[in-house]
């Protein structure tokens, strides 16, 4: 499926053939990872499927053994001020790192990552 990074200029077409499809739900002031540091991502949209805001961040840490996210904290990132905004991550702003939220409410995101 090509996806296009842009109007125009010298940025290429941004092609992925595999996309994931998740619903994941987030608990009041506890921190998740969204997607885990993928080198492969060519593409991602996080949406939020709630009426909460919810705080995106581009990293974070996940412990392996307990799966807690530390180093998220509310209000200190990308804000998602309700149903329907969302963050996209395109070739122009290619982020291959962890992406984690949080927000004070219990609340959902719709995530889609293209490899």
């Amino acid at each position: 499926m090509p996806i296009s990074s842009g109007g125009g200029g010298s940025s290429p077409l941004n092609i992925f053939d595999s996309a994931n499809n998740t619903k994941l739900p987030l608990l009041a002031n506890t921190a998740v990872q969204v997607l885990p540091a993928n080198p492969n991502r060519k593409y991602a949209a996080i949406v939020v499927s709630s009426d909460a805001e919810i705080t995106i961040a581009l990293g974070g840490q996940t412990d392996s053994n307990t799966g807690v996210v530390t180093g998220v904290v509310i209000g200190e990132g990308i804000p998602l001020l309700g149903r329907g905004k969302s963050y996209e991550i395109t070739s122009i702003n290619l982020y291959t790192g962890q992406v984690s939220a949080i927000c004070s409410v219990a609340a959902s995101l719709s995530i889609v990552e293209g490899t």
